[in-house]
């Protein structure tokens, strides 16, 4: 039997066989997930609004239509916070964060205050109600949360979850952000943000859960993003180890460089 014949040898002096071997086990020690922030305009803009898309329509009917009609007017105004699977080369999940701003507004406070859904008040009355003051630079709309369902029951899935919330926490800490509102389905509220993290997220007073873009039951909550940290630690030790302290994160997600130095 002949002998394995030579790759090419390259200036370095790595066989190029060597090399290629090299390079897979490189790509195999390096995170499988990685976090990325999308501006408008930005070319990769798209994943998380395909995320968005994807989740809506397997989750509660939605069509691309609908999705584009509702969401797609606070594109200008919204960062989008999206988790890669490098494996399978794709995204996964996303947060759509709609900032303030005087054409559009915030989809949630438009939303709680529109005549064809279920709450059906005006956001001053439901703040007073609250004894709650949002200071509009100073807060921030999650329109959307979303991570594709077959990923959900899986380890990736978890991470990229965990990824999302780290991910949010930082931006917050970068941007001076003080208050997340949003509106969310029933189930990910009570059994994840709730259960999970401790409660993190509050409901407005007098407002419950109202059909909403496909969901039965959905509800507006808000969080003091100062206090979510120590909320989660009260909690759970491990979840605030991965979350806040970041202990371990970088080994199954990537973050852009300098982005996690807070941490």
């Amino acid at each position: 039997m002949s002998e394995k014949q030579s790759g090419v040898l390259t200036l370095d002096g790595v066989d190029s066989d060597d090399r290629t071997a090299i390079e897979a086990n490189e790509i195999e020690k390096q995170p499988r997930l990685s976090f990325h922030v999308l501006e408008p305009g930005d070319a990769n803009y798209g994943w998380g609004l395909q995320v968005e898309k994807d989740v809506f329509a397997s989750e509660f009917g939605d069509s691309p239509e609908l999705i584009e009609q509702e969401y797609y007017k606070y594109n200008p105004y919204s960062t989008l916070l999206v988790v890669r699977d490098e494996k399978a080369n794709m995204p996964i999940g996303m947060w759509r964060v709609i900032h303030n701003n005087k054409d559009v507004g915030f989809k949630t406070y438009n939303d709680i205050q529109r005549e064809d859904l279920g709450w059906k008040r005006r956001m001053d009355d439901v703040l007073l109600q609250t004894e709650l003051e949002l200071p509009p630079e100073k807060t921030v709309d999650l329109g959307s949360v979303a991570i594709l369902k077959q990923y959900r029951e899986n380890l990736e899935g978890a991470q990229a979850g965990i990824a999302l919330y780290k991910g949010m926490i930082e931006y917050s800490k970068q941007h001076g952000i003080e208050y997340w509102v949003g509106i969310i389905d029933r189930k990910p509220f009570e059994l994840v943000t709730q259960k999970r993290f401790g409660g993190i997220f509050h409901q407005f007073k007098s407002l419950g859960y109202e059909k909403y873009m496909g969901s039965e039951q959905s509800t507006p909550v808000y969080a003091e993003v100062a206090r979510v940290p120590e909320i989660i630690k009260a909690h759970s030790e491990m979840f605030y180890k991965l979350i806040v302290e970041a202990e371990g994160l970088g080994e199954f997600v990537s973050f852009p460089t300098g982005y996690l130095e807070a941490s």
